[in-house]
């Protein structure tokens, strides 16, 4: 029996350019909910930036890919970057004309305007990447993900010489920098043991690189329709995609709805 299921917000739950939840999409999560099953978003966002939809209660939110969970705003779990990797982030990026972003529990910023980098913040934020005067003082805080906008194969000179960190990514242009020891597997499976839940009580929707070890670590992962192939590859299920109300469909063929 399901009791929780993990959404992906962007590109899974709403479409990429699209501000707000289809009206099948809404059912579907408003249905759940009076059949008794967690739902929670699963995001690269930060807690501060996740869009609410009139209608709905999500129960807790996995921010930052799984670098800081909450369940009725209390913190179950948190994984930060390590300073020093900071740092090195910050130096190799610079290295190749990259800014970056920073993003605390509280603040996020970049050092540096990157046209790039602000049209990719745009697609999450109205603010994009804004440029922080006080950047240095930032990163003195705990820093739950970095954002560069670089492609895959400029990955390796943003990544050098970093002892605990590593990347995620949804979009092409654009790499999530998070702890090696994070990303949504890790953070969908904590959230799992506060409750005491099994994979097989678990279920999970996505699109994106950043879903594909979330919904390798639920008891079943579906996959949207507009995922990228290597993350249907994974999934137990590929429904139809975002635009044609994935989630209402595979929700109705699973009978949860």
């Amino acid at each position: 029996m399901v009791k929780i299921i993990f959404f992906d917000i962007d590109g899974t739950l709403i479409d990429i350019d699209a501000d707000d939840m289809s009206d099948k999409t809404k059912y579907a999560l408003q249905k759940l909910k009076e059949n008794k099953i967690l739902i929670f978003a699963a995001t690269g966002r930060p807690y501060y930036i996740v869009p609410k939809f009139d209608g709905i209660e999500f129960d807790g939110f996995l921010t930052f890919n799984g670098q800081l969970c909450l369940y009725n705003d209390e913190i179950i779990y948190e994984n930060h970057l390590d300073p020093q990797d900071v740092k090195k982030v910050i130096q190799n990026a610079s290295e190749i004309d990259k800014a970056c972003m920073a993003a605390s529990d509280t603040l996020m910023g970049a050092n540096f305007y990157d046209k790039k980098l602000d049209d990719y913040m745009l697609i999450a934020d109205p603010n994009g990447a804004k440029v922080l005067q006080n950047f240095d003082e930032l990163i003195k805080e705990n820093i739950y993900q970095m954002m560069v906008a670089a492609t895959k194969d400029q990955e390796p000179m943003i990544l050098k010489d970093l002892n605990h960190t590593t990347c995620t990514r949804w979009h092409p242009d654009a790499m999530d920098i998070i702890p090696a020891t994070g990303g949504k597997g890790i953070g969908t499976k904590k959230i799992l043991e506060y409750f005491g839940f099994s994979a097989d009580e678990s279920m999970a929707f996505g699109d994106g690189g950043n879903d594909k070890d979330m919904l390798e670590t639920v008891g079943c992962g579906i996959a949207m329709g507009n995922a990228i192939e290597s993350v249907k590859q994974v999934a137990n299920y590929v429904t139809k995609p975002v635009s044609e109300d994935g989630v209402y469909w595979a929700l109705k063929h699973f009978n949860l709805i």
